[in-house]
Order: C-alpha cells, then sequence, then structure tokens
C-alpha cells in the first residue's frame, strides 16, 4: 500500500501557493452579553459561555481538563450540584478546538423553570471559581486516563485517524494533533486553575 501511495501521490510538487490569513479579528467584549428566548415549552435551557483559546494553543488541554472536572459524570463539580440535585436533567459542556479562538460552552436542562435563575447562578459560581478554588489531582487524572485511551483507541481505527489528521489539519498543522496528546499526558493541576 505504501510503494502504491508513493508511486501515485509521491511525484506530486509541493503546493508553491500559501493560504490567506484570517483578516477578521474579534472585537474586544467589554461586558456580559446575555440572551433570553422565551417559547412554548416544558424544556429550559441554561447556557453560559466563555472565550476560550485556539486549538493549537499549548494550553488548549487544560480548557478540556476544566469542562471535563464540571461536567462529568458522576464526579463533576456541576453535576453534582445540578443534576444530582436533580435541578438540572441533564449538563454538558464542550470547547471547539479550532483555528482561532473560540467558546467554552456549559448547559443544563432544567427541571423545573423555577430553577432557572438558581442554576444559573450554581453554574457561573463554579465555572468561575475553578481558577481560584482547589483541584483534586484525581479530578484531573480520571480526565487524562479517559481522554489518552479514547486517542489511544481511536488511533486503532484507520477511519479515526484520518478523521483527527484532517481535523487538525483544518486548525493549521495536522501534528498538532500529537502536540494536544502530549499536552494531555503533561498538563497539570495548575496549568488548569492558571487557564481558568
Amino acid at each position: 500500500a505504501l510503494a502504491s501511495i508513493e508511486k501515485t501521490f509521491g511525484a506530486l510538487p509541493k503546493p508553491a501557493r500559501t493560504l490567506a490569513q484570517t483578516y477578521t479579528v474579534e472585537p474586544v467584549q467589554d461586558g456580559e452579553r446575555r440572551v433570553e428566548l422565551r417559547r412554548n415549552g416544558e424544556v429550559y435551557v441554561v447556557g453560559i459561555a466563555y472565550h476560550s483559546l485556539a486549538g493549537s494553543s499549548p494550553d488548549f488541554p487544560a480548557i478540556d481538563a476544566a469542562v471535563d472536572i464540571l461536567t462529568r459524570e458522576p464526579s463533576g463539580r456541576l453535576y453534582k450540584k445540578l443534576v444530582e440535585t436533580k435541578l438540572a436533567a441533564t449538563l454538558y459542556g464542550w470547547t471547539q478546538q479550532s483555528h482561532d479562538p473560540s467558546l467554552t460552552q456549559l448547559y443544563a436542562q432544567v427541571r423545573d423553570g423555577k430553577n432557572v435563575d438558581k442554576v444559573e447562578q450554581i453554574m457561573e459560581a463554579e465555572t468561575e471559581g475553578l481558577g481560584t478554588g482547589k483541584i483534586d489531582e484525581k479530578e484531573l487524572e480520571r480526565w487524562r486516563t479517559a481522554t489518552l485511551k479514547e486517542i489511544e483507541l481511536g488511533m486503532a481505527n484507520s477511519q479515526r485517524v484520518a478523521i483527527y489528521l484532517s481535523e487538525f489539519a483544518a486548525i493549521g498543522d495536522w501534528r498538532t494533533f500529537f502536540a494536544y496528546r502530549d499536552g494531555v499526558a503533561k498538563v497539570t493541576v495548575a496549568d488548569v486553575q492558571r487557564v481558568a
């Protein structure tokens, strides 16, 4: 297979062109932005978002770890305070790993509309307290173990490898995937607190 690939694609010259750089920059946000959508129905959702880092940042694994420390079922801080207490039915969060800085987003599906404000206050307090509060090494290690296992299993699947490499190429360089994996192995509690 490698000989066939080399014969077919090895003769292609490296492109001389360079891709145009992004020319738009998000303006500085000088305060909180709030959106409230009211509709008929029985499902309430509280979402909060924070400006985050580009996917190629060496600190990106710390952002992923912070989201996991907040949302992991059943040990996540927000999971315990919202889902276990029945204030929320579900909880989820993510940061999209992209070329440009993005958003870290957290959402909770609220069971009772009377609890929307309380859920929002808990989400903000826990999220914003992550940088100053104590993070247990076990919280970080749970995320690290699960993430490294997911990467290892993905590398045993050719379709996943192709997806990993193409997604990281879109960030700017396919090798960023391996930098991310190495960053996951090295991230510390101090890194998570600093980034949070």
